[in-house]
Formats: structure tokens, sequence, C-alpha cells
């Protein structure tokens, strides 16, 4: 899918639950820290790709991260994509940092440097920053999840899967714009109608298993 419709769908998803942080850290101000690991972490699995949202240093549709993404792609590229490519001979798009070892990789490696930051400078800013590694992992596998659903698919246990799980949603195509639009509908609605963790969780969960023989529904639009 595009980095854009990535972002939307990652923080649609992740919000639903999101504001818990609130009432099980409250006072703290976790949340934009959070958040900004989500925006982050929906386009990481990307970075392994050329027309990679990260990489673009002029993004008007998000301010002034547009200016922080290519670092993010910098350092992710050399501490985590890189050293696992050469791991896992893995050189194609959509392989290591579309798995569950490069996504929990890539969180466990941002913690350890924003954590360096916060022993080396002892600032309350880098402390809360820390919660920008577990949001990246959140984004991410909301990425993943996305991208189960087009044509593509995703290999979740690479290197031991070499199937991937997919759907039927083109990327760039009608069918991922009516994709998009049904599931962020769908979300605001769960978040609407659900009170409570539990069954937000259990409505989400429902919505996944619905949008999978929906994506091939929509394939049909390309």
């Amino acid at each position: 899918m595009m980095g854009h419709d990535h972002m939307v769908l990652a923080l649609a998803w992740s919000g639903l639950f999101i504001f818990w942080l609130d009432t099980v850290f409250p006072g703290t101000n976790l949340l934009p820290y959070f958040t900004l690991g989500v925006i982050l972490g929906s386009l990481v699995p990307d970075v392994d790709a050329e027309d990679c949202t990260l990489r673009h240093k002029n993004l008007n549709t998000v301010g002034p991260l547009g200016n922080v993404f290519p670092w993010v792609a910098i350092i992710t590229s050399f501490m985590v994509y890189i050293p696992l490519s050469y791991i896992f001979h893995s050189t194609k798009h959509r392989e290591i940092m579309h798995s569950l070892i490069g996504i929990t990789v890539n969180a466990v490696v941002w913690a350890i440097l924003l954590y360096a930051l916060w022993f080396f400078f002892q600032a309350p800013l880098f402390l809360y920053l820390l919660w920008v590694a577990p949001g990246m992992f959140i984004g991410a596998f909301f990425h993943l999840v996305a991208d189960s659903y087009t044509k593509m698919g995703v290999k979740w246990l690479y290197p031991r899967q070499q199937k991937p799980i997919q759907g039927g949603v083109t990327t760039g195509t009608m069918s991922e714009y009516f994709f998009v639009l049904i599931v962020f509908a769908a979300t605001i609605g769960i978040g609407i109608f659900t009170h409570s963790p539990a069954i937000t969780a259990l409505a989400t969960l429902a919505e996944l298993v619905v949008l999978y023989p929906l994506s091939f529904a929509l394939g049909s639009l390309n």
C-alpha cells in the first residue's frame, strides 16, 4: 500500500486503544510520543524500497515530521535493515522488514538508541521519547496487517515462511482507495460504539476477519 494509506490505517487501528495510555499512565503525557512512534513505524517496513515515504525530504502532509523522516530512514537502514538483510540473505522487498523478526528488532534497536540518549543527557524529554519505540512496533505491525490484504501479501514468519498471506487489493489502484475508506469508516464506528478495551478488541478482530473476503471483492475494481 501507499505510505499515506499506511499512516491513516495505523493511526485508525491503534487509535482505538491509544487513548487508554492516559488511563494506565495518568498525567504522563505519553500520547504524543507513542503516536509519533506509530506514524514512523507505519512506514518503517518499506525502508528497503526506493520509493519509501520515509526517504522523501518534503512531505507537506505531515509538516515538520517531513524533516525527521529521512533521518529515521537512514538510521533504520544502517542499524536494522542492512544487518538483518545480511544475516538472512534478504534482498527483496517485503521480506525481512515485512516480518515479525524485522519489526521486533527495529523496535528493540530504537528502544536502545532512545534509552542511550536518556542515559547520557538525563532529560525528561528523552525519557518520554522511549515511548516512540513501542509505538513504532505497533505502527509497523499494522503496516503488515494492511499489506496482508494486498496481492503481494506478507510473509509474517520470514525466513521460515515463504508463501505470503495475501488478499485481493492492488497497491495504488481504486481497490486500495476504497479499502482504506471502508476500513477508516468501520474503525471510527468501532471507536464510537465500543467503550471497553475487551469489546473494542473483539470488534477490531471481527473487522480484520471481514476485511479479508472484502479485499478480494474490491480487487475486481482494478
